[in-house]
C-alpha cells in the first residue's frame, strides 16, 4: 500500500515497511516502473531492515522531463522529510544511474551503494554520446514520445518487454506518461554519458566515500555482462555477478538480490 509525504513541488508517493529503527534500505526503480518492482523483497526484508521505495516522478505526474539533478533532489527532500539520516541505498537499472548520482551529491547520507543490472554514471558507453550529445528531449516532436508508447504496448514491443509482474504497470506508464517517462529516461541518459573519459568516470566515482557494488546478472538481456564486467573489475570497481537473473525477469533474481542482505 502506498504512503504520501508531503513534499513540496513533487508527487511523493513510497512504499514503506519494516522495523522502526532498523538499517533503512531506499530502492529506486527503473525508467517506467513502480515502487511495486520490489515487491518480491518485503517479506524477506522486513524482518531486519525499514525499508522505503518511492516511485519516482516521471511515473506520477505527466507532461514533466526530469533531470538527474531533479531527481536526486526529489529523493533528497523525500528522505528528509521521512527523516532517515542515513540509509543503503540500491538503484535498479536506470534507477542506478539516479542512485549514483544522489550518492555523489549527498555521500553522507549514503552507508552503502548498490547498483543492480546498472553501471555506474561515470562508466556508460562513450560511443552514444555523438548522438545524444547534439539533441534535446524538448526538441524532438513530442507526438514521438506517446509513439513510442503505443510501440512498447503493441504486440512487437511485448515481445521484447520482460514478463514479469510489473509487466502491465510499466507498459501503462509509458502508454498513459509516455512524455514524462521517455524524455526523462533520454534526459537522465544523455547526462550519464557526456564528459570524462573512462578513466575520469572510475576516478570520480571510486572517490565517493561509501561502499559501492556493481551488481551483475551473466544473463541479462539489457546490461551486457561480457562488456562491463571484466572492465569495471579492471578499473578496480567491486562487482558482484551471478548467473541467472536476467533483468529482475526471472524468479531467480529476487532470491539472488535477498543474499546480498
Amino acid at each position: 500500500m502506498y504512503k504520501k509525504a508531503k513534499c513540496e513541488g513533487w508527487p511523493c508517493y513510497y512504499i514503506g515497511y519494516g522495523k522502526k529503527g532498523a538499517p533503512a534500505i531506499v530502492f529506486l526503480h527503473g525508467y517506467s516502473d513502480s515502487a511495486e518492482t520490489f515487491k518480491p523483497l518485503k517479506e524477506e526484508l522486513s524482518k531486519k531492515y525499514q525499508v522505503f521505495i518511492p516511485d519516482l516522478p516521471m511515473v506520477r505526474r505527466k507532461g514533466v522531463v526530469f533531470d538527474l539533478e531533479e531527481l536526486a533532489s526529489f529523493l533528497n527532500d523525500l528522505v528528509t522529510k521521512l527523516k532517515v539520516k542515513k540509509f543503503i541505498l540500491c538503484g535498479f537499472s536506470f534507477g542506478g544511474l539516479v542512485a549514483a548520482h544522489f550518492a555523489y551529491l549527498y555521500p553522507k547520507k549514503v552507508k552503502k551503494l548498490y547498483l543492480l543490472n546498472s553501471v555506474p554514471q561515470f562508466l556508460a558507453p562513450e560511443m552514444i554520446e555523438k548522438l545524444l550529445s547534439k539533441i534535446e528531449p524538448e526538441e524532438i516532436p513530442k507526438f514521438f514520445y506517446p509513439l513510442l508508447g503505443i510501440l512498447k504496448n503493441n504486440f512487437f514491443g511485448r515481445f521484447f518487454v520482460p514478463k514479469t509482474e510489473r509487466f502491465e504497470k510499466s507498459l501503462k506508464n509509458m502508454r498513459k506518461k509516455s512524455f514524462s517517462v521517455f524524455g526523462t529516461a533520454y534526459e537522465v541518459i544523455r547526462n550519464n554519458i557526456i564528459g570524462g573519459t573512462f578513466k575520469e568516470r572510475v576516478r570520480k566515482f571510486l572517490k565517493m566515500p561509501m561502499s559501492k557494488t556493481v551488481v551483475l546478472f551473466k544473463d541479462d538481456g539489457i546490461i551486457d555482462y561480457e562488456k562491463y564486467a571484466a572492465k569495471l573489475k579492471r578499473a578496480g570497481v567491486e562487482v558482484v555477478s551471478f548467473s541467472r537473473g536476467g533483468h529482475a525477469d526471472r524468479q531467480e533474481y529476487w532470491e539472488n538480490i535477498k543474499s546480498l542482505f
